[in-house]
């Protein structure tokens, strides 16, 4: 009993260990944000800290009152390497998108400014 006690102890602590949010200065280069179309090509390095860890996600948040787009990333260790994401935004118009700030934000909530390329 004691062992599967141990065993199952060791797997959620690997589990929990094995997935973080990205911090902005750990990527080993500024994400580039392109826009296409409907969605933002968002290309990113992996940890330069962390090197067996690898972005697999990227989440955004919408913010239309204050026109912000906030983006976080995620990474694990064990993942196939990934180094594009689309961020779909049909529901913000292409024209207006220059309107918008585009963030990055670290899991302490600071924010870096990313800038949009046009494709």
């Amino acid at each position: 009993m004691k062992r599967l006690s141990f065993l199952l102890a060791f797997i959620a602590a690997s589990c929990s260990l094995g997935h973080k949010e990205v911090r902005y200065n750990e990527m080993a280069g500024p994400p580039r944000l392109i826009l296409q179309g409907d969605n933002i090509l968002v290309r990113t390095q992996n940890s330069k800290e962390y090197p067996s860890f690898f972005i697999y996600e990227i989440f955004p948040m919408f913010d239309e009152g204050d026109r912000v787009i906030l983006l976080r990333g995620y990474e694990a260790m064990y993942r196939d390497v990934k180094n594009e994401f689309k961020v779909n935004i049909t529901n913000i118009k292409a024209d207006s998108i220059s309107a918008y700030k585009i963030y990055w934000v670290d899991p302490d909530l600071k924010k870096t400014e990313l800038k949009l390329e046009r494709e």
